[in-house]
């Protein structure tokens, strides 16, 4: 137990969802192997908690990929592929955006960027489907000849997986169906008569869903615990 005059959490807005969709109830890992979730006590406010369910964790992935030689456009930093029709089979749809750092950097990888629906198809999939699907869209996109030749080449692949990992939850947190300035202002306003304060890119109404978000939130959360520790 470490006990402080004020705390400052971070926790990302999906694991807080998280927390109050338990009832912040705690649950040994050693018996029912379930993550230890966090907990509030005595409870937040009627407005925080509004706040943190009205928001919405966003769904992206990367998909990193490495191969033996170039076979894409060399000189486009950035390659925006289209394929006809809507293959329901893999749900990357019909566009795919990916960053070229063989351009960037001279490093023969593409990145292949999938949001949204196409994020959320990829979840609990393994590496090598979400593979596939790539190299099946890049040849169709006229990327590469067949599939086959995709496959020679290629080399390793890093996925990553925010909305997978008990600590995140998520990648980003955005404006739903619903969701109103006050319900992110709220999450920046101090509980426990100031002595708790919650920080990160959710709780940024100018600059939410982004790391410029979560740095700025830093800084204003360390001026209300410094506010607050002055008063004591």
């Amino acid at each position: 137990v470490v006990e402080a005059d004020a705390c400052v959490v971070t926790l990302p807005l999906g694991c807080l969802q998280a927390t109050l969709r338990e009832n912040a109830t705690h649950t040994d890992t050693n018996t029912t192997n379930k993550t230890k979730l966090p907990f509030f006590d005595p409870p937040l406010s009627d407005a925080k908690i509004e706040g943190i369910m009205a928001m919405h964790m966003g769904s992206y992935k990367k998909v990193i990929l490495t191969f033996d030689h170039i076979f894409w456009p060399k000189k486009e930093p950035f390659l925006g592929l289209i394929r006809d029709g809507d293959d329901s089979s893999t749900g990357l749809g019909t566009c795919l955006w990916m960053d070229n750092l063989w351009a960037k950097d001279g490093i023969p990888m593409i990145e292949a960027v999938l949001f949204a629906a196409a994020a959320q198809w990829a979840t609990g999939k393994s590496d090598s489907i979400v593979e596939a699907a790539i190299f099946e869209f890049m040849t169709e996109a006229g990327v590469s000849p067949t599939t086959k030749s995709i496959e020679t080449s290629f080399v390793s692949s890093h996925v990553t997986r925010w909305e997978e990992d008990p600590y995140s939850k998520g990648t980003f947190s955005y404006y739903g169906l619903g969701t109103l300035d006050r319900h992110c202002d709220a999450l920046s306003e101090p509980e426990w008569d100031g002595c708790l304060v919650l920080a990160g890119e959710a709780t940024n109404s100018e600059w939410q869903g982004s790391v410029h978000g979560a740095l700025q939130s830093g800084t204003e959360a360390a001026e209300q615990i410094t506010s607050f520790l002055s008063k004591t």
